[in-house]
């Protein structure tokens, strides 16, 4: 698949962060039927019957909280037959490659529903380490590994690429590590201790992912830390802009490991535009939040879908 080099495009245009279209969570959704919503989304009944939360007669705790009965380490419970299939074939299989199984994909793109801070997933894509990639899951029991398959392909590609890059024995060690995504059909997410849940991660458009640690001759940690090498993270996050499967809508990181990526980039012309989609969050001090949208494109994810939350979203 023929990577576009949008960095130049984006920079020719003079293009500005705007992103996909506003629209209401708590508005009118179309054709997604109650049916519908029933099936994927595992809030329906905690929304009173609805797609989303309906302001009315609703309090702001009740809004800004999630399904007790939801408050749990793992969701593997909620994996539809499908997704328990696909997981079990790569798993006993190690001669297929997860990332041409996506590439084939007959899905429709429309598999993410409604805001990042109040959607959900239909046949949501695991993302699975494979002898393929260099994959390595945060929490491999916690089934917090599902997104579209433009998430899922992306993140499979960046194993790739590390793969490619870092060839050899003496980096043979080298993991990217994948924090939580979402469920196997998106919804609310409880923080893994139980007690703090996510923003955001509930449509498969957001994944936490660990800085890139490249040290030969030694395995990166199978956890988020806080050793942030810049050169080395600052040609990741040019493969994540570049990848082939989904535009990239924002990145948050803190500022500190920002002002790092800004001196290792220097006069570089991809990072005048990179830099306009990576924004400060607090409580990004050990990894990546990566937002993206439903396929390809340029940053900023500039094509319009009513169903996509506005780029406003915290993440």
């Amino acid at each position: 698949m023929k990577v576009v080099n949008w960095f130049w495009i984006a920079l020719s245009l003079g293009l500005a962060v705007s992103g996909c279209s506003k629209s209401s969570i708590y508005g009118d959704h179309g054709d997604l039927s109650p049916g519908f919503c029933k099936q994927w989304n595992p809030d329906f009944d905690y929304n009173g019957g609805r797609c989303a939360f309906n302001l009315s007669g609703v309090t702001r705790k009740k809004v800004k909280g999630c399904n007790l009965s939801r408050r749990q380490f793992s969701y593997c419970g909620d994996m539809t037959p499908t997704q328990v299939s696909y997981s079990e074939r790569l798993k006993s299989r190690h001669d297929i490659d997860a990332l041409t199984l996506i590439s084939n994909s007959e899905h429709s793109s429309e598999q993410s529903f409604l805001s990042v801070n109040d959607g959900f997933l239909a046949e949501g894509r695991r993302v699975i380490p494979t002898s393929y990639n260099r994959l390595a899951l945060r929490f491999p029991t916690r089934c917090t590994n599902f997104g579209t398959d433009a998430m899922a392909g992306m993140l499979d590609w960046l194993g790739h690429e590390i793969v490619k890059n870092f060839p050899g024995k003496k980096y043979a060690g080298i993991k990217l590590v994948i924090g939580d995504v979402a469920a196997p059909r998106g919804g609310c997410l409880w923080g893994h201790n139980q007690r703090v849940c996510h923003k955001s991660h509930k449509n498969g458009l957001d994944a936490d992912v660990g800085y890139l640690t490249v040290r030969p001759g030694h395995s990166s940690p199978i956890e988020f830390h806080q050793i942030f090498d810049a050169r080395s993270n600052y040609w990741f996050l040019k493969k994540v802009f570049h990848n082939p499967y989904a535009c990239v809508k924002f990145i948050f990181l803190d500022r500190r490991n920002i002002a790092k990526l800004a001196r290792v980039a220097g006069n570089d012309p991809e990072w005048k535009v990179m830099r306009r989609f990576i924004q400060h969050a607090a409580g990004h001090h050990n990894h990546f939040h990566i937002r993206i949208g439903q396929g390809p494109g340029q940053p900023g994810c500039f094509a319009p879908d009513s169903r996509l939350a506005s780029n406003s979203a915290a993440p």
